[in-house]
């Protein structure tokens, strides 16, 4: 419920920032100015090819669903399958990965949702594949033995058409 909240005050924001872009001459090409470049081209990044235009009046919906789930619960028991969906929630809430305004909840069973604000489709794959790659090297550790899991990740723009908030979740 409480993620379903923050969609909507995220939808209504998104809007309005839309809204807002609509009245400006948009530049093709927003230079970086000097006094920050060395805040974003990090030799371990790669230098951004996008503007705050790119990123202003959007966000993104991301779906993560444990993969096998069902065997995690069969082989190990539920009580194991429980430990592993409260890892999972501690990384999405640990900011490991994910922004501080990053909003992260469990959609159901094993699937969680994740509201990546003033974000695109296309850079959403960055935290998604570091997401998938940091979950794969999480060591679960049981009695009978040790296992990795692996996840998989949908990702969706909000569209100005969409009629509800659910349609970004239902296309995620």
């Amino acid at each position: 419920r409480a993620f379903y909240e923050v969609l909507a005050k995220e939808r209504k924001r998104t809007i309005r920032d839309i809204w807002r872009l609509e009245r400006l001459n948009r530049p093709s090409d927003l230079p970086i100015p000097e006094k920050f470049k060395q805040f974003i081209t990090d030799e371990t990044e790669t230098k951004p090819t996008d503007t705050f235009l790119d990123h202003y009046g959007r966000y993104v919906c991301m779906m993560l669903d444990i993969d096998n789930f069902k065997l995690v619960n069969d082989t190990y028991g539920h009580l194991v399958g429980d430990m592993v969906l409260s890892k999972i929630g501690e990384v999405l809430n640990s900011n490991i990965i994910l922004r501080e305004n990053d909003i992260a909840g469990r959609f159901g069973g094993e699937e969680f949702i994740i509201l990546l604000p003033e974000t695109n489709a296309q850079n959403a794959k960055i935290p998604a594949n570091r997401l998938r790659h940091y979950i794969n090297k999480i060591p679960f550790e049981t009695d009978k033995a040790t296992f990795y899991i692996t996840v998989s990740i949908g990702i969706s723009e909000f569209k100005l058409e969409d009629v509800s908030k659910e349609d970004v979740i239902y296309r995620a």
